[in-house]
């Protein structure tokens, strides 16, 4: 495994199934688990998240107190976000500024420099913890892509076949050197944690 290639600590990724891997039907999630709703925003809640276009347009708003960042190629979007860390660089240390709580990026690889630029990332996003992680939430070419480099990775098994038409892959994960830990288990749901050790 090469340094580049080497997972990140607090880049971890979050998803739910169903029992055959099933992500999303027409676009959508095919279940309501509130169960699974508010272990995600516990889980996810003053971090970052991490998505695809797709991902992104099927939230129905913004989520609260999380900074969402936006793979795409559109070049509108990916120019608005320049702009924004232009001011960055520009705004005089100790004030504050509303900034937008959505970033665009054409690089699937941006967590490193989230990660490692966390002080200025809280002094601007107020909202985030010191300590805040960068949780890849969607969909599934994104967790496909930086599954190998998270360090922990939460999977939720909702306990139904919802017939569909998106699925992840069988990522073999403990085949990987993770180890699975059943974190919350009931008659709707299997909450599995994967930690790399």
């Amino acid at each position: 495994m090469t340094e580049f290639q080497r997972p990140i600590p607090d880049l971890h990724a979050i998803f739910a199934t169903d029992l055959d891997l099933g992500f999303a039907k027409n676009g959508t999630i095919p279940w309501h688990n509130r169960t699974d709703m508010e272990f995600f925003r516990r889980t996810t809640e003053y971090h970052v998240i991490f998505m695809g276009m797709s991902t992104f347009r099927s939230l129905p708003k913004l989520l609260p107190n999380r900074l969402h960042v936006v793979l795409t190629h559109n070049r509108e979007l990916l120019d608005s976000t320049s702009a924004v860390m232009k001011q960055l660089e520009n705004i005089p240390t100790g004030e504050l500024r509303e900034l937008p709580r959505v970033l665009y990026t054409n690089n699937i690889y941006i967590a490193d420099f989230i990660l490692n630029n966390r002080e200025n990332m809280c002094t601007h996003w107020s909202f985030l913890l010191d300590s805040f992680r960068v949780y890849v939430i969607g969909g599934v070419s994104v967790l496909t892509q930086l599954i190998p480099r998270c360090s922990t990775i939460w999977h939720t098994i909702i306990q139904q076949r919802a017939d569909c038409d998106l699925h992840m892959p069988d990522i073999s994960l403990e085949s990987r050197g993770y180890v699975k830990y059943l974190c919350l288990a009931n008659d709707s749901l299997a909450i599995y944690k994967y930690v790399l050790e």
